[in-house]
């Protein structure tokens, strides 16, 4: 990791430190200097490369915490995330790692009353809160994700944090969302239930159930991946249509239009190729999650829990959501050569949405469709600036604009 990179992660966790913990609270990350100690946790790897925060004195709680980090669960990251789990339920951890952040009270205020992020979910869940983070990757929408547990490891709740405009934002629509999906009756996937939601010291504040994770897991089968997008499709009314007369592309023009240059004429050429080839072709019209990666998702035997339906949108076409969840994996996998995966993913598009049983034509007019419209997102979000797609974006509208 870069000395820039050791920055940029170090203030991110004061910035979100001071924020859930506000005055009168003080946060120290240094030597204690004799205040009164209110919560205490451990900065995992360290605070410098800060990825968890871990409640010191529940080790249950902590090791849950811990636990979770496994999410997605790719093998190495799975047997890491045990390994820390055991170190920290053990107590091996917090021998081992000595970085600290602690959220004390002044000595000339030892009783004022607090209002933290623990005090808050404590009134939302009616009983004792402990809080552990995962502290994420730089990326333009991300928020303070935070997981209230019991002393016993048992997560309760989770709260997503808007800090800013745009994660303010799709805070909102998330629980605009959740409360939209949570009236109907859905059998293939499950969401979590809305808690509370609220505006605390200028921050939006959502808080959702906790849904099964530790649950056995199941293979993520195409067909199965296939029938939880079939129904979040359906979730809104769906219609055929002449694609290239579409609401939807019209309203795609429209976001084009208000992106800044260069970006905004590679995509425009993007999107009238792909129109021009497709002639008078139909699609199906549909909702999807908007970002239905494996890191949203557990495939349980029975259904499949789905998670952050902040980007939940309707009258896209249908197909979006599976070619969301292979292509945000494997574009970050093979970010060496992006030209030639695209190139590969196009001609590759009829068997990959086949499940969704859309036809040769349509599937690749699906695919080019959707990497415009995740294109426009990610320049609209300013993602190339930051984060895993700094270097991948730019190619990404290069091929786009060769189409």
């Amino acid at each position: 990791m870069t000395e820039h990179d050791q920055t940029a992660r170090a203030r991110y966790l004061a910035e979100t430190a001071q924020l859930l913990w506000p005055p009168p609270a003080v946060v120290n990350t240094g030597p204690r200097n004799g205040n009164r100690v209110v919560s205490e946790f451990l900065v995992l790897p360290s605070l410098a490369d800060a990825r968890l925060l871990l409640p010191l004195r529940a080790r249950r709680a902590a090791a849950a915490v811990a636990l979770r980090y496994a999410e997605p669960r790719s093998l190495g990251r799975k047997a890491r995330a045990h390994a820390m789990s055991l170190a920290t339920s053990t107590g091996v951890a917090q021998a081992l790692f000595r970085s600290r952040l602690r959220i004390e009270l002044p000595l000339d205020e030892p009783s004022a009353e607090l209002d933290t992020v623990e005090t808050l979910l404590c009134d939302v869940l009616g009983e004792q809160a402990l809080v552990g983070l995962h502290l994420t990757r730089p990326r333009a929408n991300r928020k303070p994700v935070v997981q209230a547990l019991t002393t016993h490891g048992q997560l309760r709740a989770v709260a997503k944090i808007g800090t800013g405009d745009l994660t303010r934002s799709l805070v909102a629509a998330e629980e605009r969302n959740l409360r939209m999906l949570g009236r109907q009756r859905t059998t293939t996937f499950a969401v979590p239930r809305v808690l509370d939601f609220r505006s605390w010291r200028g921050l939006l504040v959502l808080t959702v159930t906790a849904l099964p994770v530790d649950a056995p897991r199941a293979p993520a089968a195409p067909a199965r991946l296939a029938g939880v997008a079939s129904e979040i499709a359906a979730t809104a009314t769906t219609a055929e249509t002449v694609a290239r007369e579409s609401r939807y592309v019209a309203a795609l023009r429209v976001r084009i239009g208000r992106l800044r240059q260069p970006a905004a004429q590679q995509l425009r050429q993007a999107l009238d190729a792909a129109l021009d080839a497709a002639g008078d072709g139909t699609l199906r019209f549909g909702a999807w999650h908007g970002d239905f990666t494996r890191a949203n998702l557990a495939v349980l035997h029975d259904k499949v829990l789905v998670w952050d339906w902040e980007r939940y949108g309707a009258g896209v076409p249908v197909g979006y959501d599976l070619a969301h969840y292979y292509v945000q994996h494997d574009i970050l996998a093979r970010h060496d050569d992006v030209s030639a995966y695209l190139t590969g993913l196009i001609d590759r598009s009829p068997n990959l949405l086949a499940p969704m049983a859309l036809d040769r034509d349509e599937a690749t007019l699906v695919i080019k469709l959707y990497l415009v419209e995740i294109a426009t997102r990610y320049v609209a979000d300013r993602q190339d600036e930051m984060g895993e797609l700094h270097d991948v974006l730019p190619e990404l509208l290069e091929f786009l604009a060769g189409l």
